[in-house]
């Protein structure tokens, strides 16, 4: 039986627990390595034909990383001109040559994930250094394509403070919007 919908339903997916950063305040218990149930990127794409013959009109894509997840690329081809397609990442392995892939693919809107207005707060709280170079790069990448950006925070003590400068950082690289979210880390009072 196929579900019936009132209103054009969107989906969203947390398309792997895999990442190349270190997060304190990570809630998706991320690792280097893919765990042997995660689905491959076949049965992604099986998915969105599923989600496209049941009237889907938008998916967002999220992880741990998705580009640290082999294949993604054929998985956003595949998507991102039959529905509204949205990607958030943390910017670290998007370069201009994959933002310009992603204008081609289509892709409708990226939320990249940058944790302070410094690199030194950035940094500390990815647990890898040069990320915040990376992750305001990937933002400068995605708008110089036309591609629009909204740039993500997750709020904790270790940020806070920098948010009237988190502003001004979002304005210069050219986010269209700023999203500011809490922490659901398990230590939220040490971070």
């Amino acid at each position: 039986m196929q579900p019936r919908f009132e209103t054009p339903p969107k989906m969203t997916v947390s398309l792997t627990d895999t990442c190349n950063l270190e997060c304190a305040h990570c809630y998706g218990d991320c690792s280097k390595s893919a765990a042997p149930e995660e689905l491959s990127i076949d049965e992604w794409i099986h998915f969105v034909d599923y989600l496209l013959a049941n009237d889907f009109i938008e998916l967002y894509i999220e992880g741990g990383e998705p580009l640290y997840k082999p294949g993604f690329e054929r998985l956003l081809a595949h998507c991102a001109r039959k529905m509204m397609t949205m990607v958030r990442t943390h910017g670290t392995l998007l370069t201009e040559a994959v933002a310009q892939q992603w204008k081609a693919f289509g892709v409708g809107r990226v939320f990249v994930d940058v944790m302070g207005a410094t690199a030194s707060t950035h940094d500390a709280l990815t647990g890898v250094s040069g990320s915040f170079e990376k992750a305001c790069a990937a933002v400068q990448h995605l708008v110089q394509v036309g591609i629009p950006v909204d740039m993500l925070v997750i709020m904790q003590r270790g940020n806070v403070a920098e948010l009237p400068d988190y502003l001004h950082l979002a304005k210069s690289l050219g986010a269209e919007r700023v999203g500011l979210l809490s922490s659901a880390a398990k230590n939220i009072a040490t971070l």
